[in-house]
């Protein structure tokens, strides 16, 4: 017996409509295929999209112009970069948007990086001197040493300021951790 379903009965029902697809999914009736009928019902939010892509069409993940929906929460999309094993969008433009909200946030450029084992540009790099814990953990846990001299000295200049404990905390770590290591680069230069 075959039984058919009507895909824009479940509109306003994405979650409903991963459900049926995912059952269908594990019983090997739904191909791994991009329906623009489904994306558009599944892909009006970053979270649907996720789990549309998690529990029906696996890393296949979705069409490029459902892509642009990850626009609206780029730390979902860094996750969907992740689960599709890729660190760009399919679009230009959609990759160009969204490469320009990750480096305006320290915390999304730090989760980007660290996601992708990837380093920003020393300009982008910058963004990290607004996030004292930020930065110390992407000195420490993405490009293993200081950073470059530009950014360097912005963090130790802000280090001078009035700073929450906290902050003032992580930019003394990553001084005391780095200092070592930028007499290292100095005496190599020399």
């Amino acid at each position: 017996m075959r039984i058919g379903f009507e895909v824009s009965s479940f509109k306003g029902r994405a979650k409903s409509l991963i459900s049926v697809l995912a059952g269908l999914r594990a019983a090997g009736e739904w191909p791994l295929q991009h329906h623009r009928e489904v994306e558009e019902i599944v892909c009006r939010t970053p979270s649907s999209a996720l789990n549309y892509c998690r529990y029906v069409v696996g890393g296949f993940g979705v069409s490029g112009e459902a892509e642009r929906v990850f626009l609206n929460n780029p730390g979902i999309g860094i996750r969907y970069l992740g689960f599709v094993r890729r660190d760009h969008f399919l679009v230009e433009d959609t990759q160009r948007r969204f490469r320009k909200k990750v480096v305006k946030n320290p915390e999304l450029a730090l989760e980007w990086a660290r996601s992708f084992r990837k380093r920003l540009s020393e300009e982008e790099e910058m963004v990290f001197v607004e996030s004292p814990f930020c930065a110390k953990e992407y000195a420490r846990h993405v490009i293993f040493g200081p950073f470059p001299e530009k950014v360097h000295h912005a963090l130790v200049l802000k280090s001078f300021g009035d700073l929450p404990e906290w902050d003032a905390r992580y930019l003394k770590d990553y001084i005391n951790w780095s200092a070592p290591l930028m007499k290292n680069l100095e005496g190599t230069r020399g």
